[in-house]
C-alpha cells in the first residue's frame, strides 16, 4: 500500500497535512494533523516551522517507496492580482518547497507535486462565483468559457496519486482552463 500526503494551505494561514491510503484517497483520510503554514511560527512547539527534521513526521511515506506528496497552490504564483500579496506568497512559498522537497525525497522514491488552480467554484470564491457580471468576466477570459469546478482539481489530484505519475515530481500543474494562458 502506497501513502500520499496531501497539503493545502490557507489565506488564514492555517494547513492541514492529510496522509491517505492510495487505496482509500477517495473516500478517507488514514491520518490528519494540523500545523501552520511554511512561512509562520508553531506556537505549540515554540520553534519556526518547518523544524529541522520536520519530514520525520512521514514515516509512512519513507518505509513505502513510491509515496506520493500533491501540494495545493493557486495560479497567483504566476499572475498577479491586488489585495491578494499574502495569499500569493503563501502559495509561491508552497510551490518552492514541493520543489525543494521533490529533490530532497527523491532518493526515498517520494513524489513531490503541486496543483495550481485558477477560479474554481469554491466557498472563498462564491461571492465573486455568485455574481452574474463576474462570472461572465471570468467565463469570457477563460479559453474553455467556465469556471472551474472542484471535480476537476480532483482529478488532476487522482493522477498525481496514481501510478500513472510515477515518472513525475517537483512539477506544478495548472488547473484554469487556460486563464494564466492570456496573462489575466
Amino acid at each position: 500500500m502506497r501513502w500520499v500526503a496531501i497539503f493545502a494551505s490557507t489565506m488564514a494561514g492555517s494547513a492541514r497535512w492529510r496522509a491517505t491510503s492510495s487505496s482509500s484517497a477517495r473516500s478517507s483520510t488514514a491520518r490528519t494533523s494540523s500545523c501552520p503554514s511554511a512561512s509562520s511560527v508553531c506556537p505549540h512547539r515554540r520553534t519556526s516551522w518547518p523544524a529541522p527534521g520536520w519530514h520525520r513526521r512521514f514515516p509512512l511515506l519513507k518505509q513505502q517507496p513510491g509515496s506520493k506528496v500533491v501540494n495545493i497552490a493557486s495560479v497567483e504564483v504566476f499572475r498577479h492580482s491586488r489585495k491578494l500579496s499574502a495569499y500569493a506568497a503563501s502559495k509561491g512559498a508552497l510551490a518552492s518547497l514541493s520543489r525543494s522537497l521533490a529533490l530532497e525525497l527523491a532518493p526515498h522514491a517520494i513524489h513531490v507535486n503541486y496543483i495550481c488552480p485558477g477560479f474554481i467554484r469554491t466557498e472563498m470564491t462564491r461571492r465573486y462565483a455568485d455574481r452574474w457580471l463576474t462570472r461572465k468576466i471570468v467565463e469570457h477570459r477563460t479559453p474553455l468559457g467556465r469556471m472551474g469546478e472542484p471535480e476537476d482539481v480532483a482529478r488532476v489530484a487522482l493522477f498525481l496519486a496514481s501510478p500513472d505519475s510515477d515518472f513525475v515530481t517537483g512539477e506544478g500543474i495548472v488547473v484554469d482552463g487556460g486563464l494564466t494562458l492570456r496573462g489575466v
